[in-house]
């Protein structure tokens, strides 16, 4: 008899299965895997017209490039690929991702922290941004219910009577959520056509 567990093939770059596969990710936690991919593709295209010198790089020193490394590609390779596999890892990672960025605005690094030289409207904005995805993240019901479902814990006593509404489809229209979700499925061949548009810009921009 076969120890390997049932699960759920899922489309893209994924996990072939996925823990508890009878449990689906809320919309909004696979929206932050959509981004994630998104942020992944966007980096690679983006290494990929600074090599070839077609950028009016910012990255100017060892820290900057392990930077945008590990928070643009690394962290969302990671929760992207632990929300669709249904790994409860996906929490910690999302909330690491949160305060280095947030960190890293508020000291004014990066692109979101260049955006303003004044450090009390920075640090305000972090709180409240910070504060308002970890609040989601660790308080909000649907979340509660969802990382106790994977991680094999009982649903909390005070939301059980609420779990299959919880559970049930949110309220973004339906148009707008199968369009997030085919935009998610279609990041690989976005990379690509990111690719050949970086490459057929270097050709004509060099007059090769």
């Amino acid at each position: 008899m076969s120890l390997m567990r049932p699960g759920t093939k899922i489309p893209f770059w994924s996990p072939k299965f996925t823990n508890r596969a009878d449990v689906s990710p809320p919309f909004l936690l696979r929206l932050v895997a959509g981004i994630g991919f998104f942020s992944v593709a966007g980096v690679l295209v983006y290494g990929v017209a600074h090599a070839l010198g077609h950028t009016g790089s910012t990255v100017t020193s060892l820290p900057d490039g392990l930077y945008i490394a590990i928070l643009h590609c690394l962290l969302p390779i990671g929760i992207s690929y632990s929300i669709f596999a249904n790994s409860p890892l996906s929490r910690p990672l999302l909330a690491v991702y949160v305060l280095i960025l947030g960190s890293a605005t508020a000291l004014g690094y990066g692109l979101l922290g260049s955006l303003t030289d004044v450090a009390a409207i920075r640090a305000s904005v972090v709180l409240l941004a910070a504060g308002t995805t970890l609040f989601w993240l660790f308080r909000n019901s649907r979340m509660r219910v969802y990382f106790a479902l994977i991680a094999g814990r009982p649903v909390p006593p005070e939301l059980e009577e609420h779990a299959e509404r919880l559970e049930a489809t949110n309220g973004f229209g339906t148009k707008a959520r199968q369009t997030i979700e085919w935009l998610v499925e279609s990041v690989e061949l976005l990379i690509l056509l990111g690719f050949i548009v970086t490459v057929f810009y270097s050709f004509y921009s060099t007059g090769a």
